[in-house]
């Protein structure tokens, strides 16, 4: 069992003009997430579904084979649509997994994210300690509600 998987999804078609513009990047806000997570005994596991391109039920056999207890996906607006896409598929696989965004999108628009009710959690701002701090609290079964730059639906 992972505690985290982090998921960069993958752009769509309509992105193409990003790619030609900028190129493939390496997702480096969750590779931050992961090595810090890692720092604090947590297990993370990344997936490049811009490198990766799986297909959905390729995507849903990692998530069962890894089998975490969140899944955070890095949304920006062209990922928008994609990245709800994986939050839904995560959750028909398993709907106790917890699914957390974070990026520019949820950072600027947390009450549209969390308006899909495959959200569970988003991070607001640099997501470092605050998803850390969250997936800890989750591991350990502890309140997370005092967690500063996390929004979330009560109840």
């Amino acid at each position: 069992m992972t505690d985290i998987l982090l998921v960069s999804p993958h752009q769509p078609e309509s992105a193409d003009i990003l790619r030609e513009s900028t190129g493939v990047t390496q997702p480096l806000g969750i590779g931050y997430i992961a090595a810090y997570a890692r720092t604090r005994g947590l297990s993370a596991a990344i997936l490049d579904n811009d490198i990766e391109q799986l297909d959905d039920a390729a995507f849903m056999g990692r998530v069962r084979r890894l089998a975490p207890l969140c899944v955070g996906l890095s949304v920006c607006t062209s990922s928008h649509n994609t990245a709800l896409h994986l939050a839904r598929l995560v959750k028909s696989v398993d709907p106790g997994i917890r699914v957390l965004m974070g990026g520019v999108q949820p950072s600027t628009l947390p009450e549209l994210m969390l308006a899909d009710p495959a959200v569970d959690y988003v991070v607001r701002g640099e997501g470092e300690e605050t998803a850390v701090k969250l997936f800890d609290a989750l591991r350990t079964q502890q309140s997370y509600g005092h967690i500063p730059g996390l929004a979330f639906r009560e109840g």
